[in-house]
């Protein structure tokens, strides 16, 4: 599949808005919506197709598929063909309400897109809109970002408490889905618990939409993330303090005239040894 002269792809309004799409996600999944907007039909076309359209590498399309996969956005379909894996794409229609068969347009390809902007499409978009918004305003949600910026407040990391990218809520809802509130809790716990220790080598401060976004951030820190596995390790072989209460008072180091000193009154006392 190449790019045609009579090629083209429409980006709604919504897609910016709503879903909070910009760069080449917006782009790709602009694309995907075109082919699959009938609600049956997939994108089937190469990621050098991708590449083509956007002008952008391949392994920044492939970042923007994975990213659009995990955001619950598209749906992936993979199918091994003669020992060689063929992967498709489709919209998730699945939150707009009625269906694919309130959809309007058939099988059509690229260049033949329907225009989004008719009142029945608009309906169904209108709805899945008021679902991002309502999931975006989510009380869990919105209880773990607060959560999450307040420790980071009271331990110096940030100044005040600023409102939420869509991005941050869209990683929050997904992990909610998978975690609960509490655990999701004890994770942010366990990152500032790390990140404060002046003895451990790891003290990278993460904003939010980092944190929850980045594979290498949020997940790290569950029971077996390997970032809380290896802290634990290095709390065991971590050597005690002497001196455990902060109240108790710590032998000082003498000076040489009070060694000195303490020396001439043991003589005295005792006679020279």
């Amino acid at each position: 599949m190449a790019v045609k002269d009579e090629n083209y792809f429409q980006v709604g309004g919504w897609m910016v808005n709503q879903l909070g799409l910009s760069g080449n996600a917006l782009m790709v999944y602009a694309i995907i919506f075109g082919f699959s907007q009938d609600g049956e039909s997939e994108f089937t076309g190469s990621r050098q197709y991708l590449c083509d359209f956007t002008g952008a590498s391949k392994p920044t399309i492939d970042k923007a598929l994975n990213d659009l996969v995990e955001m619950g956005l598209i749906i992936k379909t993979s199918e091994q063909k003669n020992g060689i894996t063929f992967n498709t794409y489709k919209v998730d229609f699945s939150n707009f309400t009625g269906g694919k068969e309130t959809l309007l347009g058939g099988k059509e390809t690229l260049p033949n897109n329907i225009d989004i902007n008719n009142n029945t499409n608009n309906k169904n978009i209108n709805s899945f809109k008021k679902k991002i918004e309502k999931e975006k305003n989510s009380d869990d949600s919105t209880l773990v970002y607060e959560y999450y910026l307040k420790k980071a407040i009271d331990l110096g990391y940030a100044k005040n408490m600023v409102s939420p990218t869509k991005t941050t809520i869209v990683y929050i809802k997904l992990y909610l889905k998978e975690y609960s509130l509490e655990i999701m809790k004890q994770t942010i716990d366990r990152y500032f618990e790390v990140i404060s220790d002046r003895d451990y080598f790891f003290d990278t401060y993460w904003q939010p939409e980092k944190f929850f976004k980045q594979k290498n951030a949020f997940k790290e820190f569950l029971d077996d993330g390997l970032k809380w596995v290896n802290y634990q390790s290095f709390k065991k072989s971590k050597p005690k303090q002497k001196y455990n209460n902060p109240n108790q008072v710590q032998p000082k180091e003498l000076s040489e005239f009070e060694k000195n000193w303490f020396k001439e009154q043991d003589e005295k006392f005792w006679g020279k040894k």
